[in-house]
């Protein structure tokens, strides 16, 4: 399902060896227990992409994000195997 967003996928926090099968890169967090931020942390480092700089940041309303979250899944977290199958049963 990502790849039809972007080419570059990239999972953070788990054991390097364990993305070998499916061909994503895995990488261990860069700021270890630092929960969620530190993982974002770690995903920006390591990606492949150059998109900092010219980042332009606003702030949404949930009105503005709706029409591309229709099926509840954009903002999802998902960190366990519970999550995972959480995200296929609302689809």
């Amino acid at each position: 399902m990502l790849r039809s967003i972007t080419p570059h996928i990239l999972i953070v926090g788990g054991d390097p060896s364990n993305g070998q099968a499916s061909g994503v890169p895995v990488v261990a967090d860069r700021v270890a227990g630092a929960g969620a931020l530190g993982g974002l942390y770690t995903a920006l480092v390591e990606a492949p992409t150059e998109a900092l700089d010219d980042l332009e940041v606003r702030h949404l309303e949930p009105d503005e994000v709706a029409p591309f979250n229709r099926d509840g899944r954009l903002l999802l977290n998902v960190n366990t195997p519970e999550d995972y199958q959480r995200v296929l049963t609302l689809g």
